[in-house]
């Protein structure tokens, strides 16, 4: 068995909205992904094709406050100065909406 019949093993027993669902409610800020089904000849004639735009607020992160970016092939962990230039260069910090100190 060579090429896609030995790659593609196919997806069964899934819920899209609970794979977008899943997506939305793991990233931070929510990213919302286009998940569809593509029917295929191998494995079990299913897969999944997720699609996620790129937003207008990055960094992402998952909602437990992990952020990485990709180096090459790898994900690495985001160095907080970069994090906090990218959040600031965004607009996804406003700092004239904080209250100033007396």
């Amino acid at each position: 068995m060579t090429g896609r019949a030995k790659a593609i093993h196919g997806a069964k027993g899934f819920d899209v909205d609970v794979f977008r669902r899943g997506i939305y409610e793991g990233t931070s800020p929510s990213l919302s992904a286009q998940v569809s089904v593509l029917t295929v000849p191998e494995g079990s004639g299913q897969l999944l094709v997720v699609r996620v735009p790129e937003g207008s607020h990055m960094p992402y992160g998952t909602t437990a406050g992990l952020f990485k970016q990709r180096e090459g092939k790898n994900c690495m962990p985001l160095d907080p100065q970069v994090f906090a230039r990218t959040r600031w260069s965004s607009g996804a910090l406003d700092w004239s909406g904080q209250a100033a100190d007396a």
